[in-house]
């Protein structure tokens, strides 16, 4: 049976966790890793205003692909499933999205150009010409390519996804280090290597597609109605994703500056270590639980409420290592120009803890084929924290944009949770998810004077203490010895 037709839900969801989770870590080191790791280089050549300048232009460029793709490879991932057994249509699917998405894409992408002579100037206070220019035509070509993730992904084929991954980010290093190091390119240098690396994955994709016979020249109207129809009432819920994890940039490089900007990118940056689990861990469940959903209804919704409350657990005791040692880790990846971005690295932790929950609910919202609601609830997530930024980063700067960011993502998991149990109710042991939260808070409150003290041996020392005592006492309430014994049977 080939790697599209064997039923992946019916194998043990922790071992296919650990099985092809793997090699997404590995992955997630290079993509996101590597990237945390390069803080330390940016920072030192860098100054807090150029790195703000730089986020803020990612932020921007981050906009584009909603509109080049209309997010129709959400809807090739919901489709995936329906007609991998066919693999004409599957081609035809596939190929009507890829060459909507290219030439829509060319088009959205010279409007944005035309329009942003008028205000990236006023904004951010930087020439159209190269800035622009580099930052917003690599987002065309970085969509294809994730067309070519996501077929990758959807039939499990982790490894080849995880090296082509790890590929595409040594290529960007390799360009970004001696621009920025040798030839002193400063901003520019990462916004060359993101042009060229997205160009050259294009390149890759577009033969790979066409060599295993996936991307045809042929154009199936039905089927992109279709997509469309799925994908489109999506796009508010992605928007609203970026105005929720991204927009704070903005309002803070337009309130305060852009060196406060650069200060609350790294520590943001630095608390998507814990992204690195989370999407490693959801990446698996995503296509696991929709194949189940669609095959084995019953049984996977136990799966679903058993593994929801593992990844609680695990979750929230890894944002717990972040705020233990937040001072250290901001000490080791970035300047010390930086050092006071420490206190943003757990909180925006604990968004990903959050995030891990709402995306495996949004796997049943999906199966339902009500992606509405998760426009919904993602609206209203954009509303609130959008609201919440322009209140609280006049007043109190950009370690509100933190908070608020948590806030935002709390009503918007919440939201997702109860919207994902009104279309199919799934048993969930709610006191359990509490007490875990609660010890949380606990451990936060004891060890709070440690991490705000200086770093020193017999501080660093009792803070190892104190996780290796968190760690087993998690264990115990989060029923380890239960995982133990149905590792193989969830």
């Amino acid at each position: 049976m080939s790697v599209e037709e064997r039923e992946i839900h019916k194998e043990s969801w922790f071992k296919s966790i650990f099985k092809h989770g793997k090699w997404y870590i590995l992955s997630s080191i290079f993509t996101k890793g590597v990237g945390i790791i390069l803080l330390r280089v940016y920072t030192d050549y860098l100054t807090p205003s150029e790195y703000g300048i730089l986020e803020s232009l990612r932020t921007i460029s981050a906009l584009l692909p909603i509109f080049i793709s209309l997010y129709l490879d959400a809807a090739f991932v919901r489709f995936y499933h329906d007609y991998k057994s066919d693999k004409d249509i599957l081609k035809q699917l596939f190929s009507s999205i890829y060459w909507f998405v290219l030439l829509f894409g060319t088009v959205v992408v010279f409007l944005a150009l035309f329009s942003s002579k008028f205000w990236v100037s006023d904004l951010l206070e930087i020439p159209f010409y190269p800035y622009a220019l580099l930052a917003f035509i690599a987002p065309l070509f970085m969509q294809i390519g994730q067309l070519g993730i996501v077929f990758l992904r959807q039939s499990l084929q982790a490894k080849k996804t995880s090296v082509i991954e790890v590929i595409s980010v040594l290529i960007n290093v390799a360009v970004v280090l001696p621009l920025l190091i040798v030839f002193d390119f400063g901003v520019l240098a990462k916004l060359w290597a993101n042009l060229i690396t997205a160009l050259l994955l294009f390149v890759y994709y577009t033969y790979y597609f066409i060599r295993i016979g996936l991307l045809r020249i042929t154009f199936n109207k039905k089927l992109l109605i279709t997509s469309l129809a799925y994908s489109l009432p999506l796009m508010p819920n992605i928007a609203a994703g970026w105005i929720a994890s991204l927009s704070d940039r903005l309002i803070i490089a337009k309130y305060v500056d852009t060196s406060a900007v650069g200060l609350y990118s790294v520590g943001y940056s630095l608390g998507m270590l814990l992204y690195i689990l989370q999407d490693a861990i959801t990446q698996v469940l995503g296509p696991i639980s929709m194949s189940g959903l669609i095959r084995d209804k019953s049984n996977t919704e136990k799966k679903i409420a058993a593994i929801s409350r593992y990844l609680w657990a695990f979750m929230l005791f890894s944002n717990f290592m972040l705020f233990l040692f937040s001072k250290e880790i901001l000490y080791v990846f970035s300047d010390e120009a930086y050092s006071e971005a420490y206190f943003i690295i757990p909180i925006v932790g604990f968004m990903y803890v959050l995030s891990a929950q709402y995306r495996l609910f949004s796997s049943v919202i999906s199966f339902k084929k009500k992606t509405v609601y998760i426009s919904f609830a993602a609206i209203f997530q954009a509303v609130v924290n959008l609201g919440l930024n322009f209140i609280f980063i006049p007043m109190y700067g950009y370690m509100a944009a933190a908070i608020t960011s948590v806030v935002s993502m709390l009503v918007y998991t919440l939201l997702i949770l109860f919207l994902s149990q009104r279309l199919n109710y799934i048993e969930l042991r709610y006191d359990k998810y509490l007490w875990l939260g609660t010890l949380l808070v606990g451990f936060v409150i004891i060890s709070y004077n440690f991490v705000q003290q200086d770093m020193g041996v017999i501080n660093l020392l009792l803070k190892i203490f104190i996780a290796l005592l968190a760690a087993i006492i998690f264990a115990i309430v989060a029923d380890w010895k239960f995982i133990k014994t149905k590792y193989n049977a969830i």
